[in-house]
């Protein structure tokens, strides 16, 4: 394949990976059609008013299984490039766990520090839309992100394509969340930076050193 021809599929667990994943999208939909068909649509939705009807729980059986599949499809994709740019590096499931392992831990910490943040800074409300809109749009990203990783896996697409598209998917969703909730950026600045701070940028800063 051209893509990624030296990945090895006599192993065949990488396929059994993405049935899993299959598998998960599949539940979310045997759970509520309405609500999966509205996360994967989220980046097309440029309202700022959200539909009622499809809200849930953060910690819902819905957002769970989006929760593993973000971190599943993380590791998958880490796990390519490291393979596409580190000539040394295995596609091998040992890899593709280890990976697996660190960004769940890394995503649930990071979650947990969000709600200790939100509750002792009083910015759950201020910021309500905003994790909303950022919650959504990651599942809608995540979905994509899904079907564009099948036929990186098992078409001749090449992973320039992919990687193109799936990047400025990525800053579309920036962009996105940014004009959806302007209004909030700047009546709200101080809050705003003090999450993206301590939440989004401090994280990411730990790991890197790490």
């Amino acid at each position: 394949m051209q893509a990624i021809e030296k990945i090895p599929f006599t192993n065949n667990w990488i396929i059994w990976v993405m049935l899993f994943l299959f598998l998960i999208i599949f539940i979310l939909r045997v759970i509520s059609y309405k609500q999966l068909k509205y996360h994967a649509l989220a980046l097309f939705n440029i309202s700022r008013i959200e539909d009622e009807e499809v809200q849930n729980s953060r910690f819902s059986l819905f957002q769970i299984l989006f929760f593993v599949l973000h971190v599943t499809l993380f590791a998958v994709l880490f796990l390519i490039v490291k393979f596409k740019y580190i000539t040394s590096f295995t596609f091998s499931f040992a890899n593709f766990t280890n990976i697996f392992i660190g960004i769940f831990f890394f995503l649930l910490i990071k979650k947990g520090v969000e709600q200790v943040v939100l509750l002792n800074f009083g910015l759950r409300k201020a910021l309500n839309f905003f994790l909303i809109t950022k919650n959504e749009t990651l599942n809608s990203f995540s979905i994509f992100t899904y079907c564009f990783m099948v036929l990186l896996l098992f078409s001749d697409i090449p992973f320039l394509v992919v990687s193109s598209i799936l990047a400025l998917l990525f800053i579309y969703r920036l962009a996105l969340i940014t004009v959806k909730n302007n209004n909030l950026i700047f009546s709200s600045l101080f809050y705003f930076i003090l999450y993206l701070c301590t939440v989004e940028i401090a994280p990411l800063f730990i790991l890197f050193k790490m």
